[in-house]
């Protein structure tokens, strides 16, 4: 039996190659298929499949846009959503690091997207164990958030969560307890 996403590859598939042989294997809308692809797999779990299809799609954004464009930050950002799922931190620091300095130099310190970049950052750092590091971003990105969504936005509960996660780890309950309780609190209302 074929499933959702089986079926889903079969017809990013059929999309790929109508592109490929239309457009050619250098063109952006092939790029976009490749993503898609690599979304499915993402969904999937097959995360090495994903970092593939990624790749391939980046390759073809830096040749067709430019290194300094929103599609590729997008692409790393991706590439390190996979790597995070593998277990592969310092890759997925670098490439969320990439994405960020290029989202910085489009967008600004102040843009909602370069708070769930510092997130990522920082739940990488947790995950690492640099748990300083890891409070640094995330709450870079809690300030952001505060700043430009509404204080009981969902992103925002989610920053006082991971915050929250980080000062457990630590072994810090009580400051662990005051952000889980801020998180609890949005996401009551």
């Amino acid at each position: 039996m074929i499933d959702d996403h089986d079926r889903a590859l079969e017809y990013y598939s059929k999309s790929l190659g109508i592109r490929l042989n239309t457009l050619g294997e250098d063109d952006v809308a092939v790029a976009h298929s490749y993503d898609n692809i690599a979304a499915v797999y993402c969904k999937k779990h097959d995360y090495a499949k994903a970092r593939e299809f990624y790749t391939k799609s980046v390759t073809i954004e830096k040749r067709n846009l430019g290194e300094c464009h929103l599609d590729v930050s997008r692409s790393y950002e991706n590439i390190g959503n996979a790597c995070f799922e593998q277990g592969d931190y310092e890759k997925a620091m670098d490439f969320f690091e990439e994405s960020l300095g290029i989202k910085l130099q489009l967008l600004g310190e102040s843009h909602v997207d370069i708070a769930d970049l510092y997130d990522k950052i920082g739940n990488v750092c947790r995950a690492d164990g640099d748990y300083n590091k890891a409070l640094e971003c995330l709450t870079k990105s809690l300030n952001s958030r505060l700043n430009k969504l509404h204080e009981n936005h969902p992103d925002v509960a989610c920053s006082y969560n991971n915050i929250g996660s980080v000062y457990e780890e630590k072994g810090d309950n009580e400051k662990a307890l005051e952000y889980y309780s801020e998180s609890l609190v949005i996401r009551l209302t």
